[in-house]
């Protein structure tokens, strides 16, 4: 058997070195990117379920804001006809009180 070069197996060495380093930093990030992919994905599950919760709670926020700015304006309109209905009584108390001052002076 024939002994193979000192610079022979140390080019063997160097290369299998190599190439075992490569195919353990290309397992390394596929496990990497895995791991990262899958909180990823954990983490959109859970911004999801809050995204829907928050959706929810919008579209409630705008119901009650309808709700309300819709009894404020019957509200308005309700005063409005309280003040013409006593503006009216008003007038009516008016005109009998001088109806009356006047039966009461004419005697």
């Amino acid at each position: 058997m024939k002994k193979i070069d000192f610079n022979i197996r140390l080019g063997y060495f160097i290369a299998i070195t190599i190439g075992l380093a490569y195919c353990y930093q290309a397992w390394f990030n596929y496990d990497l990117n895995k791991t990262i992919n899958e909180q990823l994905e954990a983490n959109n599950q859970i911004t999801k379920g809050y995204t829907e919760i928050i959706a929810s709670q919008q579209s409630a926020i705008q119901h009650w804001k309808a709700m309300y700015y819709g009894s404020q304006t019957s509200n308005y309109q309700l005063e409005q006809q309280i003040n013409v209905i006593s503006e009216y009584w008003k007038n009516e108390y008016l005109k009998v009180s001088d109806e009356l001052f006047d039966v009461k002076n004419t005697e």
